[in-house]
C-alpha cells in the first residue's frame, strides 16, 4: 500500500549509476523498480517529492530532485555499513490531499520497519502529514525546524508551508511534545508569533547565536524525531538563486547541523524542502552534501538513546536552592544529559523523556545555582 504511490527511478538514473566507480554512492544503493518491497531490509530510504502547490513561493519547488540525486550518487560513501534504497519519487496527486496521504502512508511504513526516511523536495507543508505519521506509534514527537521563520501562520487557513507548525500545535491528537526552531531571523517573525512560541515553552535559536564551531544546537537535534530544512534558511550566496535571503546559514554550518541530526539515535525522518528551481552547480552540490553529512552522522550513531546509565556514564549531582539537579556524561561520546523528575498530580507527558539532552554549559550553569532553560521549559510543559 505504501509503495503504490511511488514512481520508480528512471532508466536514465540507473544507467548513470551503472557507469560510476566502486565506492561511489550510486554503486552502493538499491533502486525501487516497482511492485512489492521488503522495507525492513533497508536502514535508510530516500524519496523525492515534486509537490509544490502550497509552497510559500512556487519558485521553491521539488522539480529539481533528480539533479540533486545524481550529484549525491556521484559522491563517495563514507565507512557506511548499512543498506540504502532510492524509492524514486512521489508525484503530485490529483488533489493535494492525495499527496499528503502518500507521504503519510510512506512515513508510517518507514516508522513501522525502523527505516530512516529522507524526503527531498516539495513544500514545507509536507511536514504536517510526516508529523501525523507518528499518530500510529502513540509517541510524543520532538520536531526541529531549520528555518528563518517559525511557520506558525494562520491556523484557520488551509494547510500550507507557512502555517504547518501552527496546525501541529492546534489540531488533535496533540502529539507534539516540543518544537524547536534553529536559525530564525527576528525580522521575519511577528512579535505575536515570538510570544506564542515562548508561551508554549518551545525552543528557538537565533541565526546570530550559531557561530561557526558552536555546539549549542547539538542537544536540540539529539532529541529530534523529525528534522525539517527549509532551504531558504541558507544564505543566498551559497545557493546563488534570485529569491534567496541575504542572511542565513553558510555551507559549513548547514552541513554540521545535518551531521548532528544524523548522529542522533532518535532521528527518524529528514525533510529537505523548498528547493530552488534555478539550481546551479553550487546549490545542487550543497544539497547533495547535506544528505551526505546526514547519512555520515547516521554511520556514527552510538546507541545512546535511551542512555544506559549503568554502563559508561558519569553521574554528577548538583545541589540547587530550588531543585537538586542530576547530570550524566557519556564516557564514549562525551555528550551530556540531565535528569527530569516526574511530577505527580499532573497530566504527565514526559513518560518517555525522563532524560533531556543538554551540554556541558548547562552543567556549569547549575553549578552557579542557575536552572538550565531547557530543564525549565520541559518541566513547565509537563505541568500544563
Amino acid at each position: 500500500m505504501a509503495f503504490e504511490f511511488l514512481t520508480p527511478v528512471g532508466s536514465d538514473v540507473s544507467d548513470h549509476c551503472a557507469d560510476l566507480r566502486d565506492g561511489q554512492i550510486g554503486q552502493q544503493l538499491d533502486f525501487f523498480v516497482g511492485g512489492e518491497l521488503e522495507l525492513s531490509s533497508y536502514d535508510i530510504a530516500i524519496v523525492g517529492c515534486r509537490e509544490n502547490r502550497r509552497s510559500q513561493d512556487l519558485d521553491f519547488s521539488g522539480t529539481q530532485v533528480e539533479l540533486v540525486k545524481n550529484v549525491f550518487y556521484d559522491l563517495y560513501a563514507g565507512d557506511w555499513n548499512f543498506q540504502i534504497i532510492d524509492l524514486g519519487c512521489i508525484n503530485p496527486g490529483n488533489e493535494i490531499e492525495d499527496t499528503y496521504y502518500a507521504i503519510r502512508t510512506l512515513s508510517e511504513a518507514c516508522l513501522k520497519h525502523n527505516t530512516i526516511l529522507v524526503v527531498l523536495g516539495g513544500g514545507q507543508d509536507l511536514n504536517y502529514p510526516i508529523y501525523r505519521s507518528f499518530d500510529s506509534t502513540g509517541a510524543m514527537v520532538n520536531f526541529v525546524n531549520l528555518d528563518s521563520k517559525f511557520d506558525l501562520g494562520d491556523i484557520d487557513a488551509p494547510l500550507d508551508a507557512g502555517n504547518f507548525v501552527g496546525k501541529m500545535v492546534s489540531e488533535q491528537p496533540y502529539n507534539l511534545f516540543n518544537y524547536s526552531n534553529i536559525a530564525f531571523q527576528t525580522y521575519y517573525n511577528s512579535q505575536e508569533e515570538i510570544d506564542l512560541l515562548e508561551s508554549l515553552y518551545f525552543d528557538a535559536m537565533r541565526l546570530g547565536a550559531l557561530d561557526d564551531g558552536s555546539t549549542e544546537s547539538e542537544p536540540v537535534l539529539r532529541d529530534a524525531d523529525v528534522v525539517s530544512v527549509d532551504m531558504k534558511v541558507v544564505e543566498g550566496g551559497y545557493l546563488a538563486f534570485a529569491k534567496a535571503f541575504p542572511n542565513g546559514l553558510n555551507g559549513k554550518q548547514i552541513c554540521s547541523l545535518m551531521r548532528y541530526a544524523g548522529i542522533s539515535d532518535k532521528s527518524k525522518i529528514l525533510s529537505i524542502s523548498e528547493l530552488p528551481v534555478e539550481l546551479n552547480k553550487q546549490s545542487t552540490h550543497l544539497i547533495a552534501q547535506m544528505m551526505w553529512y546526514y547519512i555520515e552522522g547516521v554511520s556514527h550513531r552510538m546507541g545512546e538513546q535511551p542512555p544506559n546509565l549503568e554502563n559508561g556514564f558519569l553521574k554528577y549531582t548538583v545541589p540547587n536552592e530550588r531543585e537538586e539537579l542530576v547530570f550524566y556524561k557519556s564516557q564514549l561520546s562525551k555528550r551530556w544529559w540531565m535528569e527530569l523528575p516526574f511530577f505527580t498530580g499532573h497530566n504527565n507527558k514526559l513518560r518517555q523523556f525522563t532524560l533531556l539532552a543538554c551540554d556541558e554549559k548547562d552543567y556549569h550553569k547549575a553549578l552557579e545555582n542557575e536552572l538550565p532553560e531547557r530543564w525549565i521549559k520541559a518541566r513547565m510543559k509537563n505541568e500544563i
